[in-house]
């Protein structure tokens, strides 16, 4: 993906691959549609530069080299992001099922245990919030007040009904 390149680009140019192009199209009654939209963009970012037809062909020539090297790739990942990595292995899971390509992924991901932390005070949730800068602030304000969180924020803001 060049600099230059949004991602959106990058994201059809990536579907005009027959291999991606019929699998995309296949999973449309499997899957919802934002499910779809995050496996087509994490098969994207994993495969990078590779030819989707070319990978196909080396996990079924080798199955077990391109196992070993997934399960390097996805360890990797973890590192920075745990959501990622998983819907980077059922995304190319569900890629090479699609096309019948015999291979097990025997990558665990493992779920990080979180500590869960206690809630924030009404007052120190005011006292935080006044030292951030606007529009944060307001934009603050308005989630404590209506007890929307960050993905209902981001709904709305990226909704154009709404």
């Amino acid at each position: 993906m060049k600099m230059t390149e949004t991602v959106k680009e990058a994201l059809g140019r990536f579907l005009k691959h027959p291999a991606v192009k019929s699998w995309y199209e296949g999973i449309v009654t499997e899957l919802k549609e934002s499910t779809r939209e995050m496996y087509i963009l994490h098969l994207m970012r994993y495969l990078g530069k590779e030819d989707p037809a070319v990978f196909l062909k080396r996990a079924q020539e080798n199955p077990r080299e391109v196992a070993i090297e997934i399960k390097g790739r996805l360890g990797e990942l973890y590192k920075r992001s745990m959501s990622a990595a998983h819907l980077t292995k059922y995304a190319l899971l569900s890629f090479l099922d699609f096309h019948e390509v015999e291979m097990q992924v025997k990558a665990k991901v493992k779920v990080r245990r979180v500590r869960k932390k206690s809630e924030l005070s009404w007052e120190d949730a005011d006292r935080i919030i006044l030292e951030t800068d606007e529009p944060y602030r307001t934009i603050f304000k308005f989630m404590k007040w209506s007890g929307l969180g960050e993905d209902e924020i981001m709904e709305i803001q990226n909704s154009s009904k709404i």
